[in-house]
């Protein structure tokens, strides 16, 4: 069979929601032993929104047991605001694979992690106060290194009891522990985020059904 022409539209409940952890089918398995195999470059368009989505993360296309089989599709600028497109040939370097991997799969494409969805924070607590620190502490959080700078503490123990954030990078909600200051042990409480990308990805690539030489069960 000659080359078909993939075009598809990725939106960003697709990209917030669908393509971490899980991902989302580009082809459906076509039965009767074939392999959807890309045969050309990948062209990747972003086309930004009014929010720029959060930290990069590596785009991964290819079959639910071997998803980098499109190679070089690492840290696309998902934080962009203006639109962009890359260009990617298909896997150069390839390892021994089982064959049932590729064959009556489906082609997929997903992101390595969720970093994407991250976004600058909204509401916030401390989760616990740590000891030992001083008003003008600068903290830094463990994943997004946003800022917290410390306004008050408690006069015994240095327990921090207010904080404002300076620098609102984008974070996943969840504890993280603060370094840095002059105490130890406080983390904070990412309880909301937003607001998160809105942007759109277009994928357009050429590809074909190769049929295996034999039965796969």
């Amino acid at each position: 069979m000659g080359n078909l022409v993939l075009k598809r539209f990725l939106t960003a409940t697709d990209i917030l929601s669908h393509m971490y952890p899980g991902y989302v089918k580009l082809v459906e398995p076509q039965g009767r032993n074939a392999i959807i195999m890309p045969t050309s470059q990948v062209q990747v368009v972003l086309g930004a929104g009014s929010v720029a989505y959060g930290a990069t993360s590596a785009l991964r296309i290819g079959y639910p047991n071997q998803p980098d089989y499109v190679a070089g599709l690492s840290n696309f600028g998902m934080t962009a605001t203006t639109s962009q497109a890359l260009w990617l040939p298909p896997q150069g370097v390839f390892t021994l694979a089982a064959l049932t991997d590729f064959v009556n799969q489906p082609l997929i494409v997903g992101w390595t992690n969720g970093h994407v969805g991250y976004a600058p924070i909204r509401t916030s607590a401390l989760a616990t106060a740590g000891t030992g620190y001083t008003a003008l502490d600068e903290l830094t959080t463990e994943t997004g290194g946003s800022t917290v700078q410390v306004l008050t503490v408690a006069a015994l123990t240095g327990a921090i009891l207010t904080y404002a954030i300076t620098v609102n990078n984008p974070e996943p909600v969840g504890v993280q522990a603060l370094s840095g200051g002059s105490g130890a042990d406080a983390s904070l409480d990412i309880r909301t985020t937003g607001p998160q990308g809105n942007g759109q990805l277009y994928l357009e690539f050429n590809y074909q059904l190769v049929t295996a030489p034999f039965p796969i069960h």
